[in-house]
């Protein structure tokens, strides 16, 4: 008969498994964000990493377990677990760029861009990167569990201990990954530092081995005729643990998808609602190990849990359409005026919504293994068969959610199914256990299917539509699909206004931003001598490239990450139907992958990425990428880059502009016309512009009645709205780090800024005289447009030491005098905002306001769930 550990063994057990989970969930967002810069960071790529992962974590309970179960020392199976982790981490880079890499570029070369042969290819490069490291994780805990054994009496008590110190530790792993490490040293780094981690907990792992108390009996395998069918509860169990696994990974993916809209999605965001799931889960399965061992009834307890989950995610469906509500209260009444502020705010919101489902779910697992425990020799094998069970239905649960319900059902009905299939699996445990007689039995079922029915009958059919539209506004287009929730608004105010709106508030376009958008689209065409063939990453609503459209470019290729814009765009005349340009390519498929499987090279290329705030948009302003781009330019190309430096700061600005210029030498800056953002113009070459050459291509019929519609008709006015030359630049910058693949920075450091609204873009509460107070400055009056008034002058007077104003320009008489009018006129913010929205005005008289604020509506009504 083998001893049970002492306390003090059991101590450093316990230690030693929480130390691990937060290694784990280190492990996960560190591939995620390795993997994606190759595999792209569209919905079907993450997919395909998070499901290889949780595949491994599956296979690696199941072998483990049974692994465990014969050996007298399992903590020494568990030490080999963590040295094996170690040296894949270790492996990880090299096995990025000679594996990962090489099979993916091949994969691209051979099938269809966005075909589904590429995304089975994505899954399975997926598993060959990763499947070994995350099989070793998955074998922690059943052999954990083995060695931390204890007698029949306190079974169930032990293994939601270990089971909640375990995610107490990937909320760990988490917080310090997502908010410390990755912003302070890195992805390499991190993951290196991480396998030490795991190296270290290896050697304490031998060396409390070593106990004779930690010694084990081995369970030889059974024969064939030894093993017998699985028992009715042990089925019931097993159906449980995949369902609820299930549940629990399809709610996770619907959660983020409605909280977004609210938290807005920058990295803390994610990181927020992730550790919330984690936190309740953990606190479920501590509270359940208080009292799982003197329970009477597990299977009707178990039951009861499901009827209730199915309850709690009702509830939280509820509680999204209540956020804001809260939202508005809390600003209200407290401001949000720190980046403290703003995590308390995250924080609350994600608990409001998910936190009473997540503890159910944290007692509901280790539940299924008490119940499913028969043989205490091979409790190895038991804990992996069960965690195998659910780990599987969580795969599929993620999987389903994302390409198949949200899309085809929309979040409403994928909600209630969620809430369906919980309560009719807790209707049948509950019914199918006791000695309730059959009229008790049937009574019970009726009144849980009826109250599924009332919740089916009483949820609006609307919901989140609704919730979307009290923040902004009518919405002619509304779209639930697998990357996010589209919408096209519309606001008949004193200067009409129609948008797309992306539910993640990761940026927005629209009429209202067809000055700027012609110009930016407009600016790399006339620099370049004979721009043929253009690409553009991210199309918005298409005025950049109907703007671009208007040259006589032979082929125009588009790359853009969500198929949702396209319905979008027949609402925008003023991208002047540049989709049927036969000209037109359209790629869905983030920029940086269509570069990376592409061997076309362009004369130019067009940025206009989303703000800097949302998660994964880091990867289009790194050197990386920069240099990327510089291979798929043609001799002479020029790579067009837009960003809003209203919502930066100084510093992550001057970095910014320092990485473009650490690639293209020769990079010239350029504002828009309303002042708000700049384009970064990289060549291999000084820019010289020759005015006659530039005029006669501003002349050109189709070119000279866009930009007379933006009031740029003109060659000094617009050149007036040059900003600094390549020496200009190079001061303004001065030396520093730069943002690269692996240590991002500014996506970290941005949204804990005030500039952005710490990240919260959608929280328009933000106190204004906390903007002032960050500069010295005295308080503005308003909100909104004049926070961006305000912090558009303070950007100026931080330039203005290094504006050259002019751009080198063969030049013919007079053009000085006519140069020098136009930048003094460009001073006066104000004259210039007043010129964008008559410029503005006029297109919707000259057009008709009408045409253009109706425009496809009577086409294409929203799709409402």
């Amino acid at each position: 008969m083998s001893m049970l550990p002492t306390g003090r063994l059991r101590g450093a057990i316990l230690a030693v498994f929480l130390v691990s989970g937060a290694t784990a969930l280190a492990y996960e967002v560190i591939w995620v964000r390795q993997m994606t810069l190759i595999m792209g960071v569209s919905v079907y790529a993450v997919s395909a990493v998070l499901s290889a992962f949780m595949a491994g974590l599956s296979l690696g309970s199941f072998g483990f377990g049974r692994l465990a179960d014969r050996l007298r020392r399992p903590l020494v199976l568990y030490a080999c677990l963590e040295a094996g982790l170690a040296l894949c981490a270790f492996a990880f880079p090299w096995v990025l760029e000679n594996l990962t890499r090489p099979l993916f570029l091949a994969a691209a070369e051979v099938f269809p861009t966005g075909s589904l042969q590429v995304q089975l290819a994505r899954f399975a490069i997926a598993v060959a990167s990763i499947l070994l490291p995350s099989i070793l994780i998955g074998g922690t805990f059943p052999v954990v569990a083995r060695s931390y054994r204890a007698d029949g009496a306190r079974v169930g008590r032990d293994l939601s201990v270990l089971y909640a110190l375990n995610t107490v530790g990937a909320v760990l792993g988490i917080l310090f990954v997502g908010f410390v490490a990755l912003a302070a040293v890195g992805m390499r780094a991190t993951l290196h530092g991480t396998a030490v981690v795991n190296l270290v907990l290896c050697a304490i792992s031998l060396w409390i081995s070593r106990s004779e108390e930690l010694k084990t009996e081995t369970v030889p395998s059974r024969r064939p005729a030894e093993r017998g069918r699985l028992s009715h509860s042990a089925r019931i169990c097993l159906a449980v643990a995949f369902i609820s696994g299930f549940v629990s990974l399809a709610s996770e993916v619907m959660w983020n998808r409605v909280l977004v809209f609210y938290l807005h999605n920058s990295t803390y965001a994610f990181s927020a609602m992730l550790s919330t799931y984690l936190v309740g889960i953990a606190l479920g399965s501590a509270v359940l190990s208080r009292f799982v061992d003197r329970a009477r009834d597990l299977p009707r307890m178990l039951g009861a849990m499901m009827i209730l989950l199915a309850l709690t995610v009702l509830f939280s469906v509820g509680a999204v359409r209540s956020l804001p509500d809260l939202i508005g209260f809390g600003l209200g009444a407290f401001g949000l005026d720190s980046w403290a502020d703003s995590l308390v705010y995250l924080y609350l919101q994600t608990a409001f919504v998910m936190l009473l489902p997540t503890l159910l779910l944290g007692a509901i697992f280790p539940l299924t293994i008490r119940i499913y425990l028969v043989d205490a020799g091979r409790f190895g094998k038991e804990v992996g068969v069960v965690t195998s069970v659910n780990t599987l239905g969580a795969v599929l649960g993620s999987f389903c959610s994302a390409f198949i319900l949200i899309p085809v059902l929309g979040l409403r009905n994928a909600f209630l199914l969620m809430v369906t299939i919980s309560l009719l699996t807790g209707l049948f445990v509950w019914s199918g256990f006791g000695t309730w007689t059959q009229r008790r039995r049937l009574g019970f079922s009726l009144a849980g299917v009826a109250t599924l029915l009332l919740a089916w009958i009483l949820v609006p059919t609307q919901l989140f539509y609704s919730n979307y539209a009290r923040h902004v506004g009518e919405i002619l287009y509304y779209e639930e699909e697998s990357t996010d929730t589209v919408m096209v608004t519309q606001n008949r105010g004193k200067l009409s206004t129609r948008m797309l709106v992306f539910s993640d508030g990761r940026g927005t376009a629209g009429i209202p931003t067809v000055v700027e958008d012609r110009f930016y689209g407009h600016l790399p065409m006339l620099l370049h001598d004979d721009p043929r063939e253009v690409l553009v990453i991210c199309f918005g609503v298409g005025n950049t490239m109907g703007a671009i459209s208007q040259h006589a470019a032979s082929r125009i290729d588009c790359a853009e990450l969500s198929p949702g814009v396209v319905a979008c765009a027949e609402f925008f005349p003023t991208n002047r139907g540049v989709l049927q340009d036969p000209r037109v390519s359209l790629n869905i498929e983030d920029g940086r992958n269509y570069l990376l499987t592409t061997d076309r090279r362009y004369d130019v290329i067009h940025l206009d990425p989303p703000e800097l705030h949302s998660a994964g948009v880091v990867s289009l302003y790194t050197r990386e990428f920069y240099e990327l781009c510089q291979r798929r330019l043609r001799p002479g190309g020029i790579l067009s880059h837009w960003i809003n430096v209203t919502l930066l700061p100084e510093k992550e600005l001057q970095m910014l502009v320092r990485t473009f210029q650490a690639v293209f030498p020769h990079t010239t800056i350029w504002q828009g016309p309303n002042r708000y953002s700049w384009n970064f113009i990289g060549w291999d070459r000084p820019l010289a512009i020759d005015l006659q050459i530039f005029e006669q291509k501003m002349r050109e019929e189709r070119v000279l009645a866009d930009l007379e519609e933006i009031r740029l008709d003109d060659a000094a006015t617009f050149l007036s709205l040059f900003l600094m030359s390549e020496e200009g630049v190079r001061k303004y910058t001065g030396p520093g780090p730069l943002v690269s693949d692996d240590h991002s920075r500014v996506d970290f450091t941005i949204p804990m800024s005030i500039y952005s609204r710490y990240g919260l873009i959608n929280a328009d509460q933000v106190n204004p005289a906390a903007f002032t107070e960050a500069r010295g400055k005295h308080s503005p009056t308003e909100r909104g447009g004049r926070l961006s008034m305000l912090l558009a002058g303070w950007r100026r007077e931080s330039i203005a030491p290094f504006v050259q104003g002019r751009p080198a320009v063969e030049k013919e008489p007079g053009f000085d005098q006519r140069l020098e009018r136009s930048i003094e006129r460009n001073r006066d913010g104000h004259r210039r905002l007043m010129l964008q929205r008559k410029s503005y005005r006029e297109i919707l008289t000259a057009w008709g306001e009408e045409k253009v604020l109706e425009g496809a509506s009577h086409q294409a009504g929203p799709r409402l769930n």
